[in-house]
């Protein structure tokens, strides 16, 4: 049954009540309503704050390029504010979507736009980094970024995520450089402290990221074990059930051609 928007009166300058209205719609799955209700106030406030928050509900529903339109929006009027935190949290949310979406050239810029608006280097500005550094190959410099993660964790509030966090991208760092061994030992570390924190999605992408390993180990069968894991606990998240299927679909290709080697005959 296709339901209406929730109206919320708001004034420019308090802006609780919508916050806990798009809360409650977004927790019963209600996307559209959302994004109805935060369009409607950031056409009717101008507010910005409320136009980020349309495009992360947007990301979040699965409409990157929604988001990514809405994001840009902000910039010209952010910039003619001088406010250097509004443009630091578009960047890096820009960065974040154009990550998911394949293209790490254009996430690294934005990522460093983000960061030249801000006045300190939080462990998850360094993380991103880091794995930006991983997936262009960038060693070196990725080991130098997961060691500055590791000094700024201890400032965090939230220092058992970061860790866990940390250890996940750590064992991706040693898997794809060839220690497989390694990779795999700190990756299901990082999947037992995410659990324990009950952190589902991070425990999906836990499970992609160990899948990822186990094929490069030409262990597809055990890959796709792990990703019928990570599909169970990503529902929410259409970006990372997109990975799951094409890797899914990778793996029992690989699976059917070890099938005709003949030492596994």
């Amino acid at each position: 049954m296709t339901t209406a928007a929730v109206t919320v009166q708001v004034s420019p300058s308090d802006f609780t009540e919508l916050w806990e209205s798009v809360s409650r719609l977004t927790t019963a799955g209600r996307w559209r309503d959302a994004t109805v209700t935060l369009r409607a106030v950031a056409e009717a406030t101008g507010s910005l704050d409320v136009r980020i928050s349309l495009g992360t509900v947007l990301a979040e529903s699965g409409d990157l390029y929604g988001a990514v339109s809405e994001w840009t929006r902000v910039i010209e009027p952010a910039r003619a504010a001088a406010d250097g935190e509004l443009l630091a949290a578009v960047y890096h949310n820009l960065a974040a979507v154009y990550r998911d979406l394949g293209d790490r050239e254009l996430a690294l810029q934005f990522q460093r736009q983000a960061l030249s608006f801000q006045t300190d280097c939080g462990a998850a500005e360094l993380l991103q980094l880091a794995n930006d550094a991983l997936h262009r190959g960038c060693w070196s410099r990725a080991e130098l970024l997961l060691e500055a993660v590791e000094d700024a964790i201890d400032s965090e509030p939230d220092r058992d995520r970061w860790s866990a966090d940390l250890l996940a991208t750590r064992g991706l760092w040693r898997g794809l450089q060839g220690d497989l061994a390694a990779g795999l030992r700190h990756l299901r570390a990082a999947l037992q402290q995410h659990r324990r924190l009950r952190d589902e999605g991070a425990v999906a992408k836990d499970a992609v990221n160990l899948a990822v390993l186990l094929e490069t180990a030409d262990h597809p069968g055990l890959a796709l074990l792990c990703l019928q894991q990570a599909r169970r606990l990503a529902i929410g998240d259409p970006v990372l059930l997109n990975r799951i299927h094409y890797l899914t679909r990778h793996c029992e290709r690989s699976r059917q051609r070890q099938r005709f080697r003949p030492e596994f005959n």
